[in-house]
C-alpha cells in the first residue's frame, strides 16, 4: 500500500498530464472571473438575453473543465494500473473499480463543499436570507455522506489516495493570487426610549462602506479591509491644544470624512493545517454569544492580536492574545487591558452533536475606567448545536471566576425547535447571574432588537419564528424578561458596572416583554432590504419606579440596505 501511494505521488509530477492540466487551470480561472462579472451586471439590473446566453455558454465550458485538479487526479489513478504493468510492478491486490473511484471523488468534493458551507454559515448572521438555502444544501450533503459511509460504498484508503493526489496536483501558473469583495450598509433608525436613555426621541441615518482585499502567495496571505463610517450629517471632532476639541462639518463641504481600518493582518502558513495571524482581525466564535463581530453596528468590532489557528476541516482550534488598551508608558504601575484565550470547535456530521465547542478566555483590566473597572476574570464554557432530522437544538453555558468577580457569575442559553424548508420555529430560555460580565458579544442577536438589556442578572424566555419565501424572509421574535436577583439592579446593553436601571421600591421581578418583527427582501443575489419594528412593554420592575419615567412603551424601527460586491 505504501509503495502504491508513493508511486501515485511520484507519477503526479512525472506524467505529462501534469503539464497538460496547467492551461486548463488557467482557463478555469479566466472563466470564473468572466462568469462573476456577468452575474454582477445582471444583479445590477443590466439584464438582457444576450448576457444570459453568454453566461450559459461560459458556465457550460466551466462545467467541462470543472475540478481540473480532480480530473488530473482521476487520470492519474486510471493510468496507474497500466503503468505498473509496463514497468513490471504488478499490484498485489485487485485494482480498484472505476465505479468506486467515481464515488470516492464525489466524497472528496462533497466534504470540501461541506467545509465551505460551514465557514460561510459561521460568518453569516442568523437572520441572513441565504442561511436556509445553505442549511438545506448542508443537509443534502450530509445525507449523501451518511449513505456512502453506512453502505460501505467506498473505502477510506481510496479517498485518502485521491486527497493526496489532489493536494500535490499542479496549481495555475499565477504566482500571486488576488481577490476582492466588499459591502455597503446603510441604515436609518427611529427610537422612542422615553426615560430609558438620555435622549427620549432619537432618529439617525448612518452608512458603512467596507471593501476587502486579499493577496495570497506561497503560504502567505494578506487581508486589508478599510472602511468609511458616517452618520449622515455628523461632524468630525478635531482635537486641539489641551483637552479642547473642535467639531467641523464634513458633508457638503471640502472637509474630508474619516477613514479607518477594520481588518489588516498577515496570515503565515507555518505547517500543514497551522496558520499564524498578526495584525487587526475580527473574531467570531460559535454563535458570538461571548465574542463576536457585532456586525449589526455600523463600525463593527475587531481586535489587535496575534493568533495561532489549527484547522483540518473537522477540528478548529484558536489561540490568541489581544491588547485592548495600552497606556504607552514604561512605569511599573500600568493601566493596560489584555485579553487572551483559546477556542476549540469540532464540526462533523454523524457524531452526537453537529457542532461542539469548548473555550477559555482571560480578561485582565488594570484600567479604572474600563467597563468592569479593575478586574482579572477567567471565563470557561462550552457549546453544542445541531440538527436531528428536522429538530434543531442549541445549548451554551459559561462560568466566570477571578479577582473582583463575585459569586453567581454564570450564564446559560438554550433553544429547541423545528426547521424545515418552509419555516423555522423554536423556543429559547437563557439566564445570567448577578455578577456575570459579558465579554464582547454580538448582543443584538439574543435579548431583543431594541437593545435595552445586557446579559447580567436577567432571565428571558423567547419564541422565534422565521418564514422564508422566494425573495422574502419574515422573522418574528417574542421575548419575556425577568430579573434574577432582587437585590441587584437590571443592567443596560453593555452590562457595565454603572450602566444600570434604578431599582424599584419593591422586589419586582417582571421586567416586561418585547416583540420584534423583521421583513427582509432580496431583489438581487447580493442585495437585501430590511424593515424592522420593535416594541417593549414594561412590567412591574419599571412601573414601580419612582425616580424615572419608565411606565411608557419603547418603540424602535429601522430601514436597512445591504449590498455585497
Amino acid at each position: 500500500m505504501k509503495l502504491g501511494l508513493l508511486f501515485v505521488l511520484l507519477f503526479t509530477f512525472a506524467h505529462p498530464a501534469a503539464a497538460n492540466e496547467i492551461p486548463k487551470l488557467q482557463r478555469v480561472n479566466i472563466l470564473d472571473k468572466e462568469i462573476s462579472f456577468i452575474q454582477d451586471l445582471i444583479s445590477q439590473g443590466q439584464d438582457s438575453e444576450k448576457l444570459r446566453n453568454s453566461l450559459a455558454k461560459l458556465k457550460a465550458e466551466r462545467r467541462e473543465l470543472a475540478g481540473s485538479k480532480l480530473l488530473f487526479a482521476q487520470n492519474t489513478l486510471k493510468n496507474q494500473t497500466s503503468t505498473k504493468k509496463d514497468t513490471g510492478l504488478q499490484p498485489k491486490k485487485k485494482p480498484r473499480s472505476p465505479e468506486l473511484d467515481d464515488i470516492a471523488f464525489k466524497v472528496v468534493s462533497s466534504r470540501s463543499r461541506l467545509r465551505q458551507i460551514d465557514q460561510k454559515l459561521t460568518k453569516l448572521p442568523e437572520d441572513h436570507p441565504q442561511r436556509p438555502q445553505l442549511v438545506a444544501e448542508k443537509q443534502k450533503i450530509k445525507k449523501f455522506l451518511s449513505y456512502i459511509d453506512g453502505g460501505s460504498k467506498v473505502k477510506d484508503s481510496s479517498v485518502k489516495i485521491i486527497e493526496k493526489v489532489i493536494e500535490k496536483a499542479p496549481q495555475s501558473g499565477e504566482q500571486v493570487q488576488f481577490r476582492a469583495n466588499g459591502m455597503l450598509k446603510w441604515r436609518t433608525e427611529f427610537k422612542n426610549r422615553t426615560g430609558y436613555q438620555s435622549k427620549n426621541v432619537d432618529s439617525m441615518s448612518a452608512f458603512r462602506f467596507r471593501p476587502s482585499f486579499y493577496f495570497n502567495q506561497e503560504g502567505l496571505m494578506v487581508t486589508i479591509s478599510p472602511q468609511v463610517i458616517r452618520n449622515f450629517g455628523g461632524d468630525q471632532v478635531i482635537p486641539q491644544v489641551g483637552n479642547l476639541t473642535t467639531a467641523i462639518e464634513t458633508s457638503g463641504n471640502t472637509n474630508s470624512s474619516e477613514l479607518s481600518i477594520y481588518e489588516a493582518f498577515v496570515s503565515y502558513k507555518a505547517l500543514k493545517h497551522f496558520n499564524i495571524n498578526v495584525g487587526r482581525e475580527a473574531l467570531a466564535f460559535g454563535d458570538q454569544m461571548v465574542i463576536g463581530t457585532l456586525d449589526w453596528s455600523i463600525p463593527g468590532r475587531s481586535f489587535d492580536l496575534v493568533k495561532l489557528n489549527y484547522n483540518d476541516g473537522t477540528y478548529n482550534h484558536d489561540f490568541f492574545y489581544s491588547k485592548l488598551s495600552d497606556n504607552l508608558t514604561n512605569s511599573e504601575k500600568s493601566d493596560d487591558v489584555d485579553l487572551y484565550g483559546t477556542y476549540f470547535s469540532r464540526n462533523k456530521e454523524g457524531l452526537l452533536f453537529d457542532e461542539f465547542d469548548l473555550y477559555y478566555f482571560n480578561l485582565n483590566s488594570k484600567k479604572v475606567s474600563h467597563l468592569w473597572g479593575l478586574i482579572e476574570m477567567s471565563t470557561v464554557g462550552g457549546r453544542f448545536k445541531g440538527l436531528a432530522g428536522q429538530f434543531l437544538y442549541r445549548l451554551e453555558g459559561g462560568y466566570q471566576a477571578g479577582s473582583n468577580v463575585g459569586d453567581d457569575a454564570y450564564q446559560v442559553d438554550g433553544e429547541l425547535g423545528l426547521q424545515t424548508s418552509t419555516l423555522t420555529a423554536s423556543l429559547g430560555v437563557n439566564q445570567a447571574g448577578k455578577n456575570y460580565r459579558q465579554l464582547y458579544p454580538t448582543a443584538h442577536k439574543f435579548l431583543g432588537f431594541a437593545d435595552l438589556f445586557g446579559r447580567r442578572n436577567i432571565r428571558s424566555y423567547a419564541f422565534h419564528y422565521i418564514k422564508p419565501l422566494k425573495k422574502w424572509r419574515i422573522k418574528f421574535d417574542l421575548h419575556w424578561f425577568e430579573r434574577v436577583n432582587t437585590n441587584q439592579p437590571l443592567y443596560k446593553l453593555s452590562g457595565a458596572n454603572g450602566a444600570i436601571y434604578a431599582q424599584p421600591a419593591t422586589e419586582a421581578t417582571d421586567v416586561g416583554y418585547e416583540a420584534d418583527l423583521v421583513f427582509n427582501y432580496s431583489p438581487y443575489t447580493h442585495t437585501s432590504i430590511e424593515l424592522g419594528f420593535s416594541r417593549f412593554t414594561p412590567g412591574s420592575y419599571f412601573k414601580d419606579q419612582t425616580t424615572a419615567d419608565y411606565d411608557k412603551e419603547v418603540d424602535f424601527a429601522y430601514l436597512q440596505l445591504k449590498s455585497k460586491f
